[in-house]
């Protein structure tokens, strides 16, 4: 409804309730997007700091992490310890998403983006570094503290230089 068919309407009262529940709708969900965007970027900036506290709260505590080829982990202290250890050789990561899209169903949302994490082991020499890419596959849960991960897909579709060890391998 626009805002001429809202006044042209004689009872404006039940129009006009109705028009603002639906803009109230409409504008939950736009914040719900940029929630998730934001617990996203935070998950890329926290796992990049090592800050492995912070980025394992991106995730409720009986999540799912499906890494493709190097397996399936459950639990948030599991999915903390193996993606902690996998990560350690890296002194220097980098962990971007594109193509970000979300999808709102109440207090579950389901979303999607393609990830390219870069490694490096030792930053005196970053050309030498180790690359991943592939689409991610989401799904999110709304708790007390806002968005979390509840399951996490990776699709690992390509891999680019050497690697001294083995990302969850």
């Amino acid at each position: 409804m626009t805002i001429e068919e809202l006044t042209a309407k004689p009872s404006t009262d039940t129009a006009l309730i109705d028009y603002v529940k639906g803009l109230e709708a409409r504008v939950q969900v736009l914040e719900d997007k940029e929630a998730l965007a934001a617990l996203m970027n935070r998950y890329c900036r926290t796992s990049d700091a090592k800050d492995w506290e912070a980025w394992s709260r991106c995730f409720v505590e009986d999540a799912e992490f499906d890494f493709g080829p190097f397996g399936t982990h459950h639990g948030r202290q599991k999915i903390r310890e193996v993606c902690e250890a996998a990560e350690e050789p890296y002194l220097a990561m980098q962990h971007s998403m594109t193509n970000m899209q979300f999808q709102i169903d109440g207090d579950t949302a389901t979303g999607t983006a393609y990830l390219w994490f870069a490694g490096v082991q030792d930053p005196a020499n970053p050309a030498k570094h180790y690359d991943i890419g592939g689409p991610y596959k989401w799904t999110f849960r709304r708790t007390p503290e806002g968005w979390l991960l509840s399951r996490m897909h990776l699709r690992v579709v390509w891999t680019q230089g050497d690697e001294d060890q083995s990302v969850f391998g």
